[in-house]
């Protein structure tokens, strides 16, 4: 595993400004993104978030009266800090669980223990060598025919590189300036890297108008 001192100290500084709210069913995330949550949980009873951050999607997946257990885990323990306060706060600690680490943790997970995952900016926001060992671990954790939703950053032109200060590292590996990892790979690339491991359902490409940006959506199959 690489280190990600840097990346951990930028999600700590983040999560650790923030205060956990009351929980309110009505309030929502990107229609797209709920969309995609609604298609995970149909036919689910546990579902399991790597790279969890505010808690937002996993929340949302507690919601469904059919989803009996959530494990959310991140790298970031003022993250987890800020979800578990969050999940105290709205009586869902028998519903939704949280713990910091990183692939170690998916490691210690028996086979088959979860019906559906949730990998959003974070394949591409790690090193190559570590993607592939999360996504063999959530391959061999999610059960057969289990549902995956991945989402990845949005592909950027060499402008859009120079533009923001990212530094080339190898193969298509950026560092940004406050330490965060890109693997900026084109559609085609991570369609045939994601392809090796689960049966692609639907491509979307949603577009988040705070950022003028689109992020690229997948929702996978784990066809064993």
């Amino acid at each position: 595993m690489y280190n990600y001192r840097r990346t951990i100290s930028f999600w700590d500084d983040i999560f650790g400004k923030q205060t956990p709210k009351h929980y309110d069913k009505s309030m929502k995330i990107h229609k797209d993104l709920e969309s995609a949550i609604d298609w995970i949980s149909v036919g689910s009873k546990s579902i399991l978030d790597y790279g969890c951050g505010s808690g937002a999607m996993i929340f949302k997946c507690a919601e469904k009266d059919n989803i009996c257990k959530c494990l959310g885990i991140d790298i970031s323990p003022k993250a987890v800090e800020f979800c578990k306060s969050t999940a105290r706060l709205n009586n869902l600690e028998t519903k939704v669980e949280f713990c910091c680490g990183q692939i170690e943790i998916l490691e210690k997970i028996k086979e088959n223990s979860f019906d559906a995952a949730i990998l959003s900016n974070i394949i591409d926001n790690i090193m190559p060598n570590d993607a592939e060992l999360l996504i063999n671990n959530i391959k061999r954790i999610v059960t057969p025919n289990g549902k995956i939703l991945i989402k990845l950053n949005p592909y950027l032109s060499q402008e859009q590189i120079e533009e923001c200060g990212c530094k080339l590292l190898y193969d298509n590996l950026y560092v940004e300036s406050d330490g965060i990892y890109l693997r900026n790979l084109s559609t085609t690339q991570w369609k045939d890297f994601i392809e090796q491991f689960f049966k692609i359902e639907e491509y979307k490409e949603i577009y988040f108008e705070q950022f003028n940006q689109s992020n690229r959506m997948f929702l996978l199959i784990n066809s064993k």
